[in-house]
């Protein structure tokens, strides 16, 4: 959340093109999958760590590309894993793009919140699959 707040406050024209090409890119993509996720997500998410010009964002979240990976490759049992979250991706560039960092920052968190709530429903799953 605050690396998108950060990013709309810092965002230079330049910036805002690639993210633009990322985030249509990670559209394209997800509706041609199904919603299947994707590099493409990995993809729009560095444009925006990169443009909030906090290098520690872009580090962290790259030392944990492996992780990211493997878990998407077996996200909880959660077949629409990360679906509720497509939307906000939209809103919350557009809110960067207006260089909103309120508006990018409260965007964000409503990202991370349905994210909170798959991640809720895999754990529930795990039980579950535990039980049997």
């Amino acid at each position: 959340a605050e690396a998108a707040a950060l990013c709309a406050m810092r965002a230079t024209a330049e910036d805002i093109a690639a993210i633009r090409e990322k985030l249509e890119t990670m559209e394209r993509v997800f509706h041609e999958t199904q919603g299947a996720q994707s590099d493409a997500d990995w993809e729009f998410h560095q444009a925006v760590y990169r443009a909030s010009g906090n290098k520690l964002f872009e580090q962290i979240i790259a030392a944990m590309l492996g992780s990211f990976h493997r878990f998407w490759e077996h996200p909880l049992g959660v077949r629409d894993f990360g679906h509720a979250s497509f939307p906000y991706h939209r809103i919350m560039f557009e809110r960067i793009a207006a260089h909103d960092p309120v508006g990018a920052r409260a965007e964000a968190l409503k990202l991370i919140a349905t994210v909170e709530e798959d991640l809720k429903r895999g754990a529930r799953n795990l039980k579950v699959a535990g039980r049997r």
